[in-house]
Parts: C-alpha cells; structure tokens; sequence
C-alpha cells in the first residue's frame, strides 16, 4: 500500500483532498462497505463498469485517521494507536462504525477509556452514543457519575451538556439510580455490556 504498486483505488480526503491509495482486492474483502462501493461480476470476478475510475471521495474525516483505517484493514493493526489525541481517537471510533468494522471500532474504545478524564469525559460520551461504543459509553457516564461533585461547578462541563441534552438525560438518571447505562434502557432493549474484544488478532474478520 506505501509504495502505491498496482493500486487501482484512490481516496480523496478532507478538504483539500489529499490523496491516499489502495488496493481494490482489499478494501472489498475486508471491508462490507467497500464491497458496496465496487461490485464484482460474480461469473467473470471482474469489476463492474459502474465502479467508474476507482475514485472515493471523502471530506468528512482527516487524512490521517483514514490512513489508520487503511492500515487496520491492511494488518489488522493501528501502529501507535496509544499516542493519538482524543479527536483522532473519536474520528478512527466514527471511522470504524461507518465503514462497518467492528474490530477497529472496539480498538478504539478500548484505547478511549484510558483517555477518560474530567475535560474529555463529555467528548468521549457524546462520541460513544453516536457511534454505538456501549462499553466506552458505560465508562464514561461511570466516570461521570463518579467525579460529579467536582464536574457540577466547570463551566466547560456544563456549556457541553447543554448542547447535547440527551446526554444531560442519561447521567440524571445514571446519577439518581445509580445505575450503569445498561440498566437505564427500556426493558426491550436491555442488554448485557461487555467489553471488547482484547484479542490482538482479528484475522477471522472479514
């Protein structure tokens, strides 16, 4: 993939569309929602005219998390995931549930719980209930709940509820009930969270 040799994909990223390239073969076995994006004819294994010039296009994460994502699909691995900010890690954590995997996106939880702090919990919540990190969401209203008496008096901390009201929901009845997020869904929906996978191999994904 560094070298560039035979890609046949190229994806266009952030803003200024900087260029990163890849290999059509295993972005479509790897990932389902490559796999959408360029479908094969089953009889002849050859790709379909629709595909167009191999082109992807996307402006909404940074260049940098998109290589992460390439490099997870390439080894089964992000180099150096500890050393990444809190907004890199919410990116990749968006990256994951975008593109279907499942594995990148438990990675990154795994890697956001160790980032939880007073200034970040918030970010960290937020992110976790938009892109369905249960266990990151669990640690994080935990934290929450537990650090409350000295959260309820930062005006960071409280401007950032504000914005997001369904969060200010949840930790009221967390904190009321004493309760993991778990038990504050309806019983319907009620389900037990665990933790994610720390297996270091995912070479079963596909």
């Amino acid at each position: 993939m560094q070298s560039g040799f035979n890609c046949d994909v190229i994806l266009k990223v952030g803003p200024k569309e900087e260029e990163l390239r890849a290999h059509k073969c295993v972005l479509t076995t790897r990932c389902e929602v490559f796999r959408c994006m360029f479908p094969t004819d089953t009889k002849s294994g050859m790709a379909m005219k629709e595909n167009g010039d191999g082109t992807v296009v996307i402006r909404d994460h940074s260049p940098d998390m998109v290589a992460k994502l390439l490099e997870f699909i390439y080894t089964n691995r992000v180099h150096d995931l500890a050393k990444l900010s809190t907004a890199q890690l919410i990116d990749l954590l968006s990256l994951g549930d975008q593109y279907l995997m499942r594995p990148l996106r438990d990675l990154c939880e795994l890697q956001a719980k160790d980032l939880i702090s007073n200034e970040s919990c918030v970010k960290l919540l937020s992110a976790a209930e938009k892109y369905n990190a249960n266990f990151l969401k669990e640690t994080c209203v935990k934290h929450i709940v537990d650090n409350m008496a000295q959260l309820i008096d930062d005006e960071g901390f409280r401007h950032e509820i504000e914005q997001c009201p369904s969060l200010a929901l949840t930790l009221l009845r967390a904190q009321h009930m004493q309760a993991s997020p778990s038990d504050l869904e309806p019983a319907t929906k009620r389900r037990r969270l665990a933790m994610p996978s720390t297996h270091d191999d995912y070479d079963d994904y596909e």
